[in-house]
Formats: structure tokens, sequence, C-alpha cells
């Protein structure tokens, strides 16, 4: 199957045939023939596609053009290809187009050995976009193909023999980051997952190596319907594991109120608050099974700011083992993927097996808000620690 079908203008009847065969179309101009949606098919019917146009498993991107009026962004295509070329030589692209470069569009596939495969003049004339919006769209395009091509990601992954190694080393860069922040803004996240690296920030702060006397923190989320005090509660768990040994200002500490009475209120409170210190420098997060990060559930659309969740049951399952001797909350307040992504720096952290199928789908994954995690590909910072068994699925 085709990863990726690139269009700029209107097709024809036989390139929207095509289009079927792609697991994904990204749009740079055109609306497609008479607004067609180009949906999943039968694999039978991808069979005879494939055999009627020659598709293969190795074919990664078809460029469809139509009629372009404007050379200068035919030049841009032949500037991608060529581009493309010395960056995955073994690419096969499927061309189709018409236009004033197209000879020099031929000779390039031809002298690349790229495998050319004539369209129809496309029905009418596209209108296009500007030549700088054009080369955008395809650098952008392009990088995030030849990234998962090569096994090489957008997010910086580090692998290490275990959770204790991760620790120690996250715990480093929190140490450096804040020596040479003093006054930084961090988003902490909870759970088993940051113990080591909180247990190596608290002995470095004992050590005088690092103070909090002039950081400030947001914590991602919090349990609804839960007491603060509670000893399930994420604001118990901080001032557990980090707050109460090291000299941070409790004014500077910013909790989501999961016993709040407006709960939109609350939202636009945190959101302010946030926003009053200048935002998050350096985000820490972790990643359910299920793909969630903060409490944000597979959902059909990607949230924004905070808001109430009904946790889901993979999440219930997986926290419940903490609640002992009272059920567990269905429902918290949690930071949404609008205010993560605003974020400077996002550093998450997955530990075990477990894990192993969510950072798959999150790194190389398509991004979906059915996997809220995926959606990490388009933020410009951010780097992944793994061990061995979570990094066990990755190309």
């Amino acid at each position: 199957m085709t990863d990726c079908l690139i269009t700029i203008g209107d097709e024809d009847e036989s390139i929207a045939k095509r289009l079927k065969l792609c697991k994904t179309v990204r749009r740079i101009q055109g609306v497609g023939v008479d607004g067609e949606k180009f949906t999943e098919v039968s694999p039978e019917e991808k069979q005879k596609l494939r055999q009627q146009y020659g598709y293969s498993d190795s074919d990664i991107i078809c460029l469809c053009t139509g009629e372009l009026n404007a050379n200068k962004n035919q030049q841009l295509l032949i500037n991608a290809l060529a581009e493309l070329r010395e960056s995955c030589p073994n690419f096969k692209i499927p061309f189709a187009g018409a236009g004033d470069k197209f000879d020099e569009l031929k000779a390039l596939a031809k002298n690349e050995a790229l495998r050319l495969e004539m369209g129809k003049k496309a029905k009418e004339r596209a209108q296009i976009y500007s030549s700088e919006r054009v080369k955008k769209e395809l650098e952008d395009i392009y990088k995030e193909i030849v990234f998962k091509k090569k096994g090489i990601y957008k997010m910086k992954i580090i692998v290490l023999e275990n959770a204790e190694q991760i620790g120690e080393e996250l715990g480093k860069f929190y140490v450096d980051f804040i020596n040479e922040n003093p006054s930084c803004v961090l988003g902490l996240a909870t759970g088993a997952t940051p113990v080591p690296t909180y247990k190596y920030i608290v002995n470095a702060y004992k050590e005088g190596k690092v103070s909090f006397k002039n950081v400030s923190t947001f914590n991602l989320d919090e349990y609804c319907d839960l007491p603060k005090d509670n000893k399930n509660s994420y604001y118990t768990f901080m001032f557990q594991n980090l707050f109460s040994h090291v000299d941070i200002d409790p004014a500077n500490v910013g909790f989501l109120d999961g016993n709040a009475a407006d709960y939109e209120a609350e939202s636009a409170r945190y959101a302010e608050a946030i926003k009053a210190k200048g935002g998050i420098d350096v985000q820490l997060l972790g990643i359910g099974h299920n793909g969630h990060i903060a409490f944000n559930e597979p959902a059909d659309e990607f949230t924004d700011e905070a808001f109430r969740v009904a946790l889901s049951e993979s999440t219930i399952n997986a926290n419940s083992i903490y609640f002992d001797d009272a059920p567990m909350p269905r429902y918290a307040m949690t930071m949404g993927i609008g205010s993560i992504m605003r974020s400077k720096k996002i550093i998450l952290v997955a530990t075990g097996a477990g894990k192993a199928q969510a950072v798959k789908g999150m790194v190389e994954g398509e991004v979906t808000p059915q996997l809220p995690a995926s959606v990490l590909q388009n933020h410009d910072d951010v780097v992944v620690y793994l061990d061995k068994e979570a990094a066990a699925l990755l190309k």
C-alpha cells in the first residue's frame, strides 16, 4: 500500500482510482474529482487496482499535478523530487501530470531511475497557492515520509536499559536545566513512570546540586470527587515524591482542582495561571496503554484547554491497583492536548512491554485522536525516553 499521496490540482478519474490505494491523502491544492472522498477499499478491489496501475508495496508517493499554470511551482516539484532522491534513492515515485515543465520532470524521473506513470491531462486548470506555501507543505510532507521510511523520527528517541537508567539520565537533564534556568516553569506528571526521575532530583537537592526556590510547576491532572489530601490524589503524590523534599515555594505549585464546582471556570483559571507564568518550558509525560497522555483518552477530536473527562475502562483497570480501600474515581480534570502542545519542550517516558504498542503508534502511526499521544509528532521539540521493552516494536 502506498504510504502517502500528494496532490496538487484536480485529478482526473483514472488518478482518482489510484488515490484509493493510499493510507493517507495529503492535499496541497484541489478538492479531487467531484469532491469524491477517497476511502478504504476492499482487499480484492485494491488488488485489481494494483494490477491495473502497476502498484506494489514499494511505491511510496504519488505526485499528481493538474495543469499548473506557473512554471515556478513545477520547478518546486522538480526540486522536491531531487531532494527526496538524495535522501532515499530507492523510492519509487508514480507521477502523473501536465504542464510546461513536464518534459523536465519526465527526464528527472528517467535519469534518477524513478518510475514514471503518465496520467490523463487534468480536466481543469488548477488555481494554485503561492510558491512559498507549496514549497513549505512539500518540505513538511517529505520530511515526515523520509523520516518514517528510514527509521528516523522527528521525535528524538533515547533507548536505555531500564527505568533506573532513564531516571538517572532524565534527572540529570532536569538538574542541569533548572540550574541554567532557575525560574523555569515545569509541567509535571504522576504515576510510577516519573518516580525514578523524582528520586534522582531529590537526591541532587540533598547534595546541594539544585534548588527549586524560584521554580514553578503545573501538574497534568487530578482526580475528581477525591479529597486533595487523600493518599491517592495526585496532589498527595507530588508532595510525597518531590515537593516535600525540595525547597519549592508552595505558592509556585499549580494543580487542577478536581472538586471544583464549575469545571469550565477551573479550566479557564488554570490556562490563565500557566499563561501568567509565561507558559510551560518543559512538560513531562507518560503514556497509557491506550495511548492517552495526561487523561486525554482516545476520542473523535483533539482537546484544547483543561477539561473534565470520563476515564476509560483501560485507564481505570490500569490505575485501580492503587485504590485498595475505596473505588477508583471515574472522572478527572486534565490538561487538554492544546495545553500540552503549547509547551516549549516535551519529554515523554515509557517503560515496560505493556507500553510498546502505544509507543509504536505514537511514533510511527497516523496522527489521530484515537491515539492521543500521536499528536506529539506535530511538536517541534519532543524527546522520548524508552527502556528496551517499550522500544521493542519500533523499526
